[in-house]
């Protein structure tokens, strides 16, 4: 979402909601930890 002005940045980068765009980076870079340590998990069978 574009903004019009550094100040309508500002606001939707905190503000009362948070920053969402911190949050949503966090989640991804736990996510992709999570996926690595399943992988590691498991053993192949067969081929």
């Amino acid at each position: 979402v574009t903004t019009n002005n550094v100040q309508q940045a500002k606001d939707r980068a905190g503000g009362k909601h948070g920053n969402k765009g911190v949050e949503a980076a966090i989640t991804a870079l736990r996510m992709t930890g999570l996926k690595a340590s399943l992988k590691e998990g498991k053993k192949r069978i067969g081929f």
